[in-house]
């Protein structure tokens, strides 16, 4: 479609750390970077995301840390691609209250 249009799409990459309803999981980020880099007449990346799942229980603490921790890595593994991957940013109205980092 955007090829169509003559003009790159603009995308985020979901990370699936455990929401479990949208989101690519992280170890298909490494080959969706290759990918978006040889499509970029086609795409343009313009970041990486999550959705913490159960931020609004302080009893999901644990669950949200390992979310988390599962976001970093990806940043970590987009980072080491080396492809300029735009903003990184988390979903999660009670995630931005409970979780400010």
């Amino acid at each position: 479609l955007a090829r169509a249009q003559r003009r790159a799409a603009r995308v985020h990459l979901e990370i699936e750390t455990g929401m479990h309803r949208t989101g690519f999981p992280p170890e298909d980020l490494a080959g969706l970077l290759k990918w978006t880099a040889t499509c970029t007449d086609a795409l343009q990346l313009m970041g990486i995301c999550t959705h913490l799942a159960g931020a609004e229980s302080m009893a999901n603490a644990f669950r949200v840390q390992e979310q988390k921790e599962r976001y970093r890595d990806a940043l970590r593994l987009a980072d080491a691609s080396g492809q300029d991957t735009g903003l990184r940013h988390v979903a999660c109205s009670a995630g931005v209250l409970n979780e400010p980092d």
